[in-house]
This record gives structure tokens, sequence and C-alpha cells, in this order.
């Protein structure tokens, strides 16, 4: 007989000591799921995670490292103070339920509002050193090594893309020359700026970024902004959460636009100072045709994906055109101190 759909989840409960009054899932992606409970003393989320426990002895302590600057909810550990609890083939933490409101990519005040907070997110990341008994995810180096990997791929994604020969499979092969020669601008520019130099502070500064900073991940509450889905969290650059950042409004907004670029780096650094190599590092990291990259990674990487035929031309021909909207010389400004 088949255990119920909930029973992991609710051994991992009895190890909380909480009184559940009820269960609800509400996210089931890859490699994760989150339940939100109702308790005898208030509502939590469980999330499970198929990683290995070292890595979510780093993700918990990173969490509660970030929790006093009041950003990300509460973990609550078990009856004997363990980060979380191991089952079979998962693991399982609990937060404190927060309610609020999802801030909005149509409107610019939320937009400022990201950006601030995720200047306060890196900022209160400083200090932070992973328990000895944990597995960082460590990318600070790698930027060069990720480059030429994706560069490398393209080939690959364009013989699959000739074989299937499909509309989306043609705006990919019609952009790929034009955004293949910037990604190999990007790399090569990169490798003039000092970008050792700046992985070099930052591991001394002891921080890390989030990884998937977006206004989805993000809930606006009475006391203030609070981040949740921190399970990518890794010792990078900020200026790769930033890149991400940008690329999801420009997305949505559907093309690049320098003027608010800069505004809203400029809320960004309200919170966190950011010097003139960090916004040169930025500027490769989004010259760099990693929307594009991600779409025919997508598309020709895993399997299945020629299911969805009309969502991929839809998605190629969106990524492209925010990829050459930018310009090809790309360089950011921040706004003038006292500007509208």
């Amino acid at each position: 007989m088949a255990a119920p759909a909930d029973a992991g989840p609710m051994r991992a409960l009895a190890e909380y000591g909480v009184a559940v009054i009820g269960l609800r899932r509400v996210t089931r992606k890859r490699k994760r799921a989150v339940w939100e409970v109702t308790t005898s003393e208030g509502g939590y989320a469980l999330k499970e995670l198929a990683v290995p426990p070292r890595r979510v002895r780093f993700l918990a302590a990173a969490h509660e490292h970030l929790h006093g600057s009041g950003l990300v909810p509460a973990l609550r550990r078990t009856r004997t103070r363990l980060p979380f609890v191991d089952g079979d083939e998962v693991r399982y933490t609990l937060y404190r339920w927060v309610d609020g409101r999802r801030p909005s990519l149509s409107r610019s005040s939320d937009l400022r509002l990201a950006f601030s907070t995720a200047g306060r997110f890196h900022a209160a990341s400083h200090g932070f050193r992973a328990p000895a008994d944990s597995n960082p995810r460590d990318y600070l180096g790698a930027w060069p090594v990720q480059y030429e990997e994706r560069i490398s791929r393209a080939s690959t994604f364009a013989a699959a893309a000739r074989r299937r020969d499909r509309p989306a499979d043609r705006v990919f092969l019609d952009a790929l020359p034009v955004l293949l020669g910037r990604a190999e601008t990007a790399r090569r520019r990169l490798d003039g700026l000092p970008y050792p130099d700046g992985c070099r502070r930052w591991r001394e500064e002891s921080g890390f970024c989030h990884q998937d900073f977006a206004p989805s991940n993000m809930v606006v509450t009475e006391s203030g902004p609070v981040v949740f889905d921190l399970d990518r969290i890794a010792v990078d650059l900020p200026v790769r959460d930033l890149r991400k950042l940008l690329n999801r409004v420009f997305i949505h907004l559907g093309s690049w636009d320098e003027r608010l670029a800069g505004e809203l780096l400029g809320a960004y650094r309200r919170e966190r100072d950011l010097a003139p190599e960090d916004l040169e590092l930025l500027a490769v990291d989004l010259l760099f045709p990693h929307l594009f990259m991600a779409e025919a990674r997508e598309r020709y990487g895993y399997p299945g994906a020629a299911e969805r035929e009309s969502l991929f031309e839809r998605n190629m021909v969106r990524a492209v055109t925010v990829e050459l909207s930018k310009p090809a010389s790309l360089r950011l400004r921040l706004p003038r101190e006292g500007a509208p």
C-alpha cells in the first residue's frame, strides 16, 4: 500500500514539536516542494529539498545569519536544536509563514524597493562564516569558465536547432551570430577588468548572493519587505544578483532602458555602495547574453522540451529582443545625487 502523499512532511513536523491543524502543499518544483502548515501557534512554511545534508547546513546557516536584519522569516529548529530534518532522500526545513503583498514588476516604486532590498540583503550577508560541516556553493572566480562553457555549448545547440528547424529554432539561429559575438566580446572584456580583485575583496567580506533575487521571491509586510526562497544561496559577487534582477525587469518590459537601469542601481546604492569596478563587471555580465543562452538550454538541454513549441518560440523571441536592445558596448551610469 502506498504511503500517503503527506506522510514525509508529517513525520518531519513531528520532529519540530508543533501541533498541526492543517497542511496544504503550495508548490512543487524541480528538487523542492513547499507546504503551508497551520498550527496552534501560527503558520509555518515547510520546505522539502532534494539536496545533500551538508548543503542544507550551509543554506540554514546563511538564513540564520540574515535573520537579525529582519529580511527573512525565522527558521525554526527541531526539538533537538537541529536546523533541518533528514528524510529518506530529502531534507525538511521549517520557517515562519509570512503574509504580505507581492511586489509588481510594473510598478516603479516596487522596482526601487526590490533593488534597495537587494542592497540590504547583500550588506547583511557580510561576515558570514559557513559551518565547518557544511558544503557551500562557491562560484567566486568562476565567471570565465562559465562564459566559456556557455559559448561552447552554443554550437551543440545550433546543430540541434538545424535538425528541428521549427519557428523557435529559426529565431535562435538567426540571432546566434550576433549574440555569440557579444558573448565573446563580454569574455574578452572580463579579461581586462579587475575581476580577480573583486572576488578577493568579496571573499574577505565573507558575503554571499541570493541567486534568484526577484520581486516574486519577496513579500511586502507592514514591517517592510521579506525575502524568501533562499535555497540557491551561493558565494558569488553581488552584481550577479543585480544582473539577474535587471534582466527580469527588462524581459517584463520588453527592452533595455539605460535610464531606468541607472535609477534602479541608484536605489540599490542607497543601501550598499557600488564602486566603478562593480558597475564595469555588471555591464559585462549584462552584455553576455544569459537570457538567450538560458532559453537555448531549456529548449535543447532537456528531454521533452519540443512538446512546448509555442511557449519556446514566444520566450526565445522575448529573450532575443531584450538582448539585442542592449548596446553592443554596454556601459552603466548611476544618476547624479539629487537628480530626479
